[in-house]
């Protein structure tokens, strides 16, 4: 009679990393393009705790008028230079356990096992870094005042709130790609779109399944990071340029199972680990005040996310808008 091996109930690492490499990135292609590439989940290694790219100061105040009756010595203006800081979070997949008799029951196979387990994986590390990717976004818009346009307090999310935020960005709010909202914040807008004193408005945008966005698509999910602390409830908008969040996975997936004996009843379990880097577009990480492998809440803090252009509110994220869609 056959005698099994434990080599027939371990995970099969080569099968859990293809399941797992085709889920996730189908999933992050399928993100990145619908937000327009305002928020980029990529995958690159990385050493270290930080990510740094160097890159020369805008030049200001350079063309001035030449005085043509004159030879006189011009003085030199030094090129400066700074640097955009990300960094990296340490994250792990917890310890999971189950019989294998469980599995036997259940009819489900080591390959079946390997399949669900890294697609469940995939799922929630996606999960992850897109909350990371708000909560980062959230903390860093709320240090220039600028970028940020409160209109809670004053009526429904609306057209109007959506406009005055896109002024904060001047004669470059083209650069503005893409809103990421809470589904209420949707809402808001579907009401207003019933309710809009000009009939035409109302029919188009529920008739041809359209909600008016101005020209812009809108990324919803109802992450707790777009609600405020406010009672009651207020919800954050994001109004994002190119590049504004560049999510890194930045180390290799290392996902581990063994077979536990001396119980009852033989058990399975297995953990991971993988690593992410966590880019705001021109901002840099404070890494005396952040530290490294920041927890969620000093991720979100925005003291933690210093500034390095010269002009967020015009080569920034983008904007930072607060209104109150509980109706």
């Amino acid at each position: 009679m056959a005698i099994g091996l434990q080599s027939d109930f371990v995970i099969r690492h080569e099968l859990f990393a293809s399941v797992f490499e085709e889920r996730i990135t189908q999933n992050l292609d399928v993100f990145n393009e619908a937000s327009r590439g305002t928020v980029v989940l990529q995958t690159s290694s990385m050493e270290g705790n930080y990510g740094r790219r160097r890159f020369f100061d805008r030049l200001l105040s350079t063309n001035n008028r030449r005085d043509t009756t004159s030879v006189s010595a011009q003085t030199d203006t030094a090129l400066t230079m700074d640097e955009i800081i990300s960094v990296k979070r340490d994250r792990k997949f917890k310890t999971h356990a189950q019989t294998l008799d469980a599995w036997e029951k259940l009819g489900i196979s080591i390959n079946q096992m390997n399949v669900m387990l890294a697609q469940n994986f995939a799922d929630e590390t996606k999960r992850d870094v897109l909350e990371a990717a708000y909560i980062s976004l959230v903390a860093a818009l709320g240090v220039t005042a600028g970028s940020v346009y409160d209109y809670s307090g004053t009526a429904d999310a609306d057209y109007t709130a959506l406009t005055r935020a896109l002024a904060l960005f001047g004669d470059q709010q083209d650069q503005i790609l893409c809103w990421h909202a809470h589904s209420n914040v949707l809402k808001g807008l579907q009401i207003e779109s019933l309710t809009a004193s000009s009939g035409q408005v109302g029919r188009s945008m529920i008739f041809d399944a359209v909600i008016g966005t101005l020209n812009r698509p809108m990324v919803i999910t109802d992450s707790s990071n777009f609600q405020t602390a406010a009672t009651p409830v207020d919800y954050y908008v994001l109004g994002l340029t190119e590049d504004a969040c560049v999510i890194t996975m930045s180390e290799s997936i290392r996902f581990v199972g063994d077979l536990v004996t001396g119980l009852e009843n033989l058990v399975q379990r297995f953990q991971g680990e993988y690593s992410y880097n966590v880019e705001i577009k021109g901002h840099k990480w404070d890494m005396t005040n952040g530290g490294a492998n920041p927890t969620d809440a000093t991720l979100g803090t925005g003291s933690n996310w210093d500034i390095a252009v010269a002009d967020p509110t015009k080569n920034g994220p983008g904007v930072r808008l607060e209104v109150d869609a509980t109706a």
